[in-house]
């Protein structure tokens, strides 16, 4: 592997959704200003992960308050929505036909470091649309946000245009985001799992239903998590007679102000040393100075497995590890926690040391001690398809943290490992 040398975003808006898209989706899997092999920009942001494929426009117009309101509105439209559609469906057909013919430089010289999925690939093809928020607000004073009003359906019931309501037909499957839901939606959904879960479901959503309208993204959200208050194993269920659904504006605003949701936020807030683990290791495989980075790009890694995991299981996996930690190991001088995944048939083994500086020798020594635990751990759960082992000495050191990670695949497992590795799970009392 080498360095890899990622965009920053070219201007100010782009450097925000780069920043945020980094913050979502991680560093390792969020790439700004990608190319195709003509040298030309393929979109502001590209996010590869599994196979899922998140493909990003960005686009601040200033609206001009001097034109007539109907000649203002068609203006900014053009150039925010029309040109941001022409350009994520460009960058689609492209990903579907050339996915190896994308670069990180113009010269392309640098090729993009993951792969595209080609098989069962699910894109979402996302808008960012800023400028235009001062100019809703005045529009309407029933816009409270200043949020787009966005409309999804079949073109025998299509609306007439109208200003400050983008309308599409169902069958294109594009996410406007705006000045005031840009942050709301990133931040809210703030794991690959969750908003690729979030995009899924609305998707099936619109092609169920002859017409989705609603006064912002954000209200969509809030209707989202008050139905669902969970963002796993969800399904668009509703009655056969029902042909239309307009939200109403206000439900976001509802959410938040909830003590179920400001309680939830707050459990919340022990995942994210989770999110920091991972951003930690991902500046050092983009540094190439993690070991096994190019395993990482491949998706063959226990960082690549971690990722996958939504925010509610993160918070449980980050507090068990505080919570271990704040027992202080028992009188021991390490702890070892084991648990399964999200994700079926996979397991974590997780083991602390409170190492308070750099120890070469100590480092090298807890990195075989992982090594044997996972191996042990697989004689406990026959079922296992992986087990990521992590070793970390502790969350609140913030001076040093350490963090070292193993991937077993169970699944290369022979019976002459297997007798071996029940004799490891004796010797840690596992069974």
């Amino acid at each position: 592997m080498t360095i890899i040398e990622k965009s920053k975003g070219e201007n100010g808006t782009e450097k925000l959704v780069a920043k945020l898209c980094d913050d979502t989706f991680l560093k390792l899997w969020s790439y700004p200003n990608p190319f195709n092999s003509k040298g030309q920009e393929l979109c502001d942001v590209l996010v590869v992960f599994e196979n899922k494929v998140f493909i990003f426009s960005v686009k601040n117009i200033e609206y001009n308050f001097k034109k007539e309101k109907n000649i203002a509105w068609n203006h900014w439209k053009r150039k925010a929505i029309d040109e941001s559609i022409k350009q994520v469906n460009g960058a689609e057909r492209w990903i579907k036909t050339h996915p190896k013919d994308i670069y990180l430089d113009m010269k392309c010289t640098k090729k993009f470091p993951l792969e595209i999925p080609t098989d069962n690939v699910e894109i979402y093809k996302i808008i960012v649309a800023l400028g235009a928020e001062e100019a809703c607000i005045n529009d309407s004073t029933n816009n409270i946000t200043g949020a787009l009003a966005i409309t999804y359906c079949e073109k025998s019931v299509r609306p007439e245009e109208q200003s400050f309501r983008i309308i599409f037909d169902k069958t294109e499957k594009i996410h406007v985001l705006d000045s005031y839901n840009l942050d709301i939606i990133l931040n809210e959904l703030d794991t690959l799992s969750d908003i690729s879960q979030y995009f899924k479901t609305k998707e099936k959503l619109i092609d169920k239903l002859s017409v989705l309208a609603y006064c912002g993204e954000e209200d969509l959200l809030g209707n989202y998590l008050q139905k669902y208050k969970e963002f796993s194993n969800l399904d668009v269920s509703l009655p056969k007679d029902v042909g239309a659904v307009f939200v109403k504006e206000g439900g976001w605003q509802k959410v938040v102000k909830s003590f179920e949701y400001k309680s939830w936020k707050k459990s919340l807030k022990v995942s994210y040393n989770w999110d920091a683990l991972l951003q930690l290791a991902s500046e050092y495989a983009l540094n190439d100075k993690l070991e096994g980075s190019g395993l990482v790009f491949l998706g063959k890694s226990a960082l690549y497995e971690m990722a996958k995991e939504p925010r509610n299981m993160r918070r449980l996996l980050a507090k068990k590890i505080a919570k271990e930690e704040n027992k202080k190991y028992k009188g021991k001088d390490f702890s070892i926690i084991s648990l399964p995944s999200s994700i079926e048939n996979t397991y974590y083994v997780i083991l602390q040391y409170p190492l308070c500086e750099h120890n070469e020798e100590k480092r090298e020594n807890i990195k075989k001690e992982l090594a044997i635990l996972c191996e042990a751990y697989s004689a406990v759960v026959p079922n296992a398809k992986k087990i990521i082992g992590i070793a970390i000495n502790s969350f609140s050191n913030k001076k040093y943290l350490f963090a070292d990670f193993a991937l077993l695949d169970c699944t290369q497992i022979t019976d002459d490992m297997k007798t071996t590795f029940k004799k490891y799970a004796e010797q840690f009392h596992f069974l």
